[in-house]
Parts: C-alpha cells; structure tokens; sequence
C-alpha cells in the first residue's frame, strides 16, 4: 500500500491517474468488478455518489484494494456521521490498511429529500480535516488517547468552478488544518489553474506546493457534466468528436504544463452507468 503524497513524489516524472469509481447500488460483484481493468495508479472511490443508497466507500475501496493491482483512495463526507461515529468509521479504515482518504462536506440535502433523511453535518469539512489529523496524532475528538495513532494520508476537493477568491482562502485554511493533496473538479481550461495558483501565490506570497490533482471527465452528450463545458468543447461534441479524444488531448496539454497528476472523472452513461471502458482507454494510452 502506497500513500498518495509519497507515491507522486517518488513518480513526479510520469503521470499519475486516478480514476473515480461509484460503489454499486447493492452486493454486485460484477459492478465492483469493473474497478479491476482501469489499469489506475489510484481508485478513488466515492461516497454515496448522487445521495444514493450505496456500498460505503471504505469497504468498496478495501475490496479494490484485495482484488486490483491498483491502490486506492476512499472517500468521506462530513455530513452523515456524528462526531463518534465517523472516527469509529476511521479507526475501521485503518485496522484495513486503508490509509488514504479525502475529506468533503458532501451535497446539502434538498427539502423534499429532507422528508426522508436528517443530515448530521457535526463536522465541516475542515474541521474533519483537523480531526484526522489530531488521531494521526494518537487523539480523538475529545482529546482522549488513542491506543495507536491513525497513518492516513489526508486529501481534500477544490472546484475553480466556484467563485476563485474563495476556494483560494477555502484551500489554504484545509492545508492549515492537514490537507496533504487536492482532488479538483473537473475543469477544461488550464488557463484557470494557472491563475488559481497566480493568485494563490500573491494572497499568501508563497508557491502552492500541495499536489493538485486536475479533474478530467470524459464526457457524454447525452447526460450532466459535473463542471461548466466550453462553447468550444459543446461545438465539438455536436459534430462528433469523441469524447475521449477531447478528454485525451486535454490531458495531453496539462502533462506538457507539468501537472502530471490527473483525475479522471468516467462519464455518466443515460442508463445511469459509468463508461469505465473509455477511462481505461485513455490511461493505458498514456501508460
């Protein structure tokens, strides 16, 4: 088992994908499965994906783990879990050998799915950051020993498709608090990441060296992308273009701009699927 920092920092020549995998709807072997010919650096599993009813991300991200040549990282929302219950739930991970994790709030829920479920939301996503942090300290969230500190390698989200000025001071308090690394949504312009880190670096008149893993999705005309699509890039879908050429040929650019870590985001398919078939073509052509 590689932690994420150490691995890119020993691979910071070559590109380092990670792939994002949705835990099946139910016990479905065949679904998890699909996790094990992504041909990934890193699984990045995640939590409860569109607020459904799903495998946990720490016991999908551990059956990866046993099946796959792929490591994997397991993903934790603030939102669902009280304070002792998701430091139980993180204690789990590690008795599994599952040391890297990325911490975010998750979506709010809506009114009428508020009908059905409470969120929790005891810790905000920086204060979780914190929290694991202090049990890889040996603490706990009231400050008791622990019978051994935690070893996780902690991750965090970024979205430039929020307002820049913000995320910027977002991302700096979620270092402060322990963020070892950033997955970022997923983006089509490298112009806005250089002016992240621009920016970045004249607010806080230092370099940004954190790993910031750009948010790559492969796209489907047919269904959402999680990130604001370009006139450009729309234009191109319309007259046939391949979605996996375009998400190839970005990828191709932000390797020539030194950012060697991608997160690849597989497209969401009408009937609700995933296309893992296209994510393992784009990253065995670069392996």
């Amino acid at each position: 088992m590689s932690k994420f920092t150490e691995y890119t920092s020993i691979n910071n020549q070559t590109a380092t994908f990670i792939c994002d995998f949705s835990p099946p709807k139910g016990v479905d072997f065949s679904e998890l499965q699909k996790a094990l010919s992504l041909h990934a650096d890193f699984i990045s599993v995640a939590y409860n994906p569109g607020k459904s009813v799903r495998i946990d991300s720490l016991e999908c991200a551990y059956w990866i783990k046993q099946n796959s040549i792929s490591d994997v990282i397991f993903s934790v929302s603030s939102r669902d879990m009280n304070k002792l219950a998701i430091q139980s739930h993180l204690l789990g991970a590690q008795l599994l050998g599952l040391e890297n994790l990325v911490i975010f709030q998750g979506d709010i829920f809506n009114p009428r799915e508020l009908l059905n479920v409470k969120p929790v939301m005891d810790y905000k996503a920086t204060e979780l950051i914190h929290a694991a942090t202090m049990m890889n300290n040996k603490l706990d969230y009231i400050g008791t020993t622990l019978t051994n500190p935690t070893n996780f390698c902690i991750g965090s989200t970024l979205d430039l498709n929020k307002d820049l000025n913000n995320e910027i001071h977002l991302v700096n308090k979620k270092i402060e608090s322990g963020a070892e690394y950033f997955l970022l949504q997923p983006i089509f312009s490298i112009e806005i990441l250089h002016q992240f880190l621009e920016t970045y670096n004249q607010i806080f008149q230092t370099t940004l060296d954190t790993p910031l893993c750009l948010g790559v999705q492969i796209l489907n005309p047919l269904t959402k992308s999680f990130g604001h699509i370009p006139i450009k890039i729309r234009r191109e879908l319309e007259l046939g273009k391949s979605p996996v050429s375009i998400a190839y040929e970005f990828i191709e650019k932000a390797i020539l701009n030194k950012f060697n870590c991608i997160y690849l985001l597989p497209a969401i398919l009408p009937t609700g699927d995933r296309d893992y078939d296209a994510a393992s073509t784009i990253i065995k052509s670069f392996k």
